[in-house]
């Protein structure tokens, strides 16, 4: 919504494709993370939730990656006893995703508005200066995040596509 501020790059990651390489390199660790409960909470106004799921989510035919569970700012502390080997797995997961390669930075500027999948895209940002006062004492950066369920929109799809057959029957049946 504004953005007059010195930095602050949006960067976004393809944490999916950095999770299908970790397979390819060290099968080991990408079965510890589809396989090892992650815990994470968020604690906000009022409300705290918890949940605990493996970093890869994989289709159960196919084997590919569905989601990608991973944000260390919302990540609880590891359970006492969580074997070695699933710190190393993680880091090593960690590592791919600081590779230049799956990265992609972009500027926001007013008005810009980016839609992604954020269970296959991971999103930061790097550090920015605020180098002017607003005469209206607001601020010079204000980014406005919006959310949506996955499940909820595939329901709104399908419902959609069934309105859409149906008007374009309708509308074949009548000539």
């Amino acid at each position: 919504i504004r953005n007059s501020v010195r930095g602050g790059m949006s960067i976004f990651v393809d944490a999916v494709n950095a999770g299908n390489i970790l397979r390819e390199l060290s099968p080991s660790s990408f079965r510890i993370l589809t396989n090892t409960p992650i815990p994470f909470h968020y604690i906000n106004d009022g409300h705290h939730y918890h949940f605990e799921h493996p970093t890869f989510e994989l289709d159960r035919f196919s084997g590919k990656i569905l989601n990608v569970n991973y944000s260390p700012p919302f990540q609880a502390p590891f359970p006492v006893g969580t074997p070695q080997e699933v710190y190393d797995a993680f880091m090593e997961y960690e590592e791919l995703l600081q590779g230049q390669s799956l990265q992609y930075y972009h500027t926001l500027k007013e008005g810009d508005m980016v839609i992604f999948d954020n269970r296959r895209v991971l999103h930061a940002r790097t550090g920015f200066e605020d180098t002017a006062t607003r005469e209206d004492g607001g601020v010079n950066r204000w980014l406005k995040g919006c959310y949506f369920e996955g499940d909820a929109m595939a329901d709104k799809a399908r419902m959609l596509r069934k309105k859409l057959e149906r008007e374009q029957q309708e509308g074949s049946s009548v000539f």
